[in-house]
C-alpha cells in the first residue's frame, strides 16, 4: 500500500505537469493508481473483450476465420492478449476509473513516462464523456466502436508526442514537425513489424494512425478549442475519421432491415456494421493501398450477419453506397476477395444497394426476402450513435 501511494505521488505529479503543458488541462479528480503484475493484464483484456462481444465472441471469430483474417486454429482473443501484453506499460481502465501500471518498470523509463501522460489523457477524456458508457452504447456496431476509439487514442497519442518533443502547437513550423513525427512513428511500427503484420495488429494500430490524422487536421483548423467542440458531437463512424477533410453524411442504419432475412436450415448469429476501414483491409490484401482505399470509399452503411449450421457458415452482407459507380467498384473488390479466398459469392444489386451472400460449401436456398431487403435499403433511417 505504501508503494502505491509513493508511486502515485512521485510519478503522477510529474505526469500531470507534462499533460498540463501539452493539453492545457488535467483531470479534476484524484486518479487512483494500481500497480499490477504483467500477467494480471490478461484478466483486464479478457474483461474488455467480453464487454464488447459478450457470448458472441466465437461468432466474431468465425467471421474473421471465414475471410482468413485469423487462422482456423487461431484465436482472436489470444492474439489480442499476446499483442497487448507485449506493448503495455500502463493503461487506464474506464470501467473502474483506475490507472493500472505494470510492476517492475523504472520511473525513469521514457516509455513509462510516455504511457503515464497518454493514460492520464484518457482519464481526462473519461471526465468529459464517460468512456465505458459511451463504448457500451456503441458496441452493436464494430465500426462506431472503432470510431470513438480512434478519436480517443488519436488525441492521446498527439498529446504524448507534444510532451515528448516539447512542441509549441501554435508555431506552424513546430506543428509541421509534430505531424511528421507521428507519421514517421506509425510508419516505423508498420515497416519494421514492431507490432506484427496481421488483422489484429491492424485493428490495434488503426485508432492511433487514423485517429491522430483526424485530431491533427482539426487542431490545424482551430487548435484544442476545435477538439473540445468535437466532444459535443463525437464521430459516429470510421468514415468520418478516415475522411476527416470531407463533409460526410450519416450512413444508413441497416441493422433492423437485415433481421428480415431467414435462411432455411441456418441459425442467425453475430451481426454488426463493419464499416469502411474493415472493407479497406479486406481489399488491401489483394489490391495496392490506394486502389483498395478507392474501392472502399463511397460506403454509406453496412450490416453483416453470420448464419450457422453446425460448422458450416455463410455470411449475408448488405451495403449501401453513395453512388452506383461506388457500388460497382466495391463489387469488383468483393469478387476478387471471393476468388482469392476460394469463397462462393452471390451478389444482388439494386441502384445503390448491394447484398452479398458468401458461402463455402452448401449453396443456400435463395430467399425472395433478399430482393425485398435491397429494394428497401435506401429508404432506411440514418445511423446516429448519439440516439442509440
Amino acid at each position: 500500500m505504501i508503494f502505491l501511494i509513493l508511486f502515485s505521488l512521485i510519478s503522477l505529479d510529474d505526469a500531470f505537469l507534462k499533460l498540463q503543458k501539452a493539453r492545457g488541462c488535467v483531470p479534476s479528480h484524484n486518479v487512483q493508481v494500481e500497480v499490477i503484475e504483467k500477467n494480471d493484464l490478461e484478466k483486464y483484456i479478457n474483461e474488455a473483450i467480453f464487454d464488447t462481444y459478450g457470448n458472441e465472441l466465437e461468432d466474431f471469430e468465425r467471421i474473421l476465420k471465414f475471410f482468413n483474417l485469423i487462422e482456423d486454429k487461431g484465436s482472436y482473443k489470444e492474439d489480442a492478449i499476446s499483442l497487448y501484453k507485449e506493448q503495455a506499460a500502463a493503461f487506464y481502465n474506464p470501467k473502474d476509473h483506475t490507472l493500472k501500471v505494470m510492476k517492475g518498470i523504472s520511473e525513469e523509463n521514457i516509455f513509462l513516462q510516455m504511457a503515464l501522460v497518454h493514460e492520464l489523457m484518457h482519464c481526462l477524456q473519461d471526465e468529459k464523456i464517460e468512456i465505458y458508457k459511451e463504448m457500451q452504447k456503441r458496441k452493436t456496431s464494430y465500426d462506431s466502436l472503432l470510431a470513438i476509439q480512434s478519436f480517443l487514442e488519436g488525441e492521446a497519442l498527439v498529446v504524448t508526442i507534444i510532451f515528448l518533443g516539447d512542441v509549441n502547437v501554435g508555431n506552424g513550423e513546430e506543428f509541421s514537425i509534430l505531424k511528421e513525427s507521428i507519421s514517421s512513428l506509425i510508419q516505423n511500427l508498420q515497416e519494421f513489424e514492431i507490432i506484427g503484420n496481421n488483422f489484429v495488429s491492424y485493428e490495434m494500430l488503426l485508432p492511433y494512425n487514423s485517429g491522430s490524422n483526424f485530431i491533427l487536421y482539426n487542431m490545424q483548423k482551430g487548435g484544442w478549442k476545435k477538439i473540445d467542440e468535437i466532444y459535443k458531437n463525437l464521430p459516429c463512424t470510421m468514415e468520418e475519421i478516415l475522411n476527416y477533410d470531407k463533409n460526410v453524411n450519416p450512413p444508413k442504419d441497416l441493422q433492423k432491415i437485415s433481421k428480415k432475412l431467414k435462411i432455411d436450415g441456418f441459425k442467425s448469429g453475430f451481426s454488426t456494421s463493419f464499416g469502411e476501414s474493415f472493407i479497406y483491409y479486406l481489399f488491401s490484401k489483394f489490391f495496392p493501398k490506394e486502389e483498395a482505399k478507392k474501392k472502399a470509399e463511397g460506403w454509406d452503411g453496412d450490416q453483416l450477419t453470420l448464419f450457422k449450421k453446425g460448422s458450416d457458415d455463410l455470411l449475408f452482407w448488405i451495403l449501401q453506397w453513395d453512388t452506383e459507380i461506388d457500388l460497382l467498384e466495391a463489387l469488383e473488390g468483393f469478387k476478387t476477395l471471393a476468388k482469392k479466398e476460394n469463397l462462393n459469392l452471390i451478389p444482388f444489386l439494386y441502384k445503390k444497394s448491394l447484398a452479398l451472400l458468401f458461402y463455402k460449401d452448401e449453396k443456400p436456398k435463395i430467399s425472395s426476402k433478399i430482393f425485398d431487403i435491397i429494394r428497401d435499403m435506401e429508404g432506411q433511417n440514418v445511423y446516429e450513435c448519439k440516439s442509440k
